[in-house]
């Protein structure tokens, strides 16, 4: 419930980074992975919204 399994959520665990993503838009969570990471050297995880 409150559970939408197509969104995505990616957060950074090294700052305040965080983006929903849809997983069937144009942006893919691992787009939005190698980009922030690329530019932070940061880890991220993703996790279904709702959890």
């Amino acid at each position: 419930m409150g559970e939408d399994p197509a969104r995505l959520r990616v957060s950074c665990r090294d700052c305040s980074f965080e983006q929903v993503v849809d997983a069937c838009g144009d942006t893919k969570p691992a787009d939005v992975l190698v980009e922030h990471g690329q530019q932070t050297g940061h880890t991220l995880s993703v996790s279904k919204v709702g959890e």
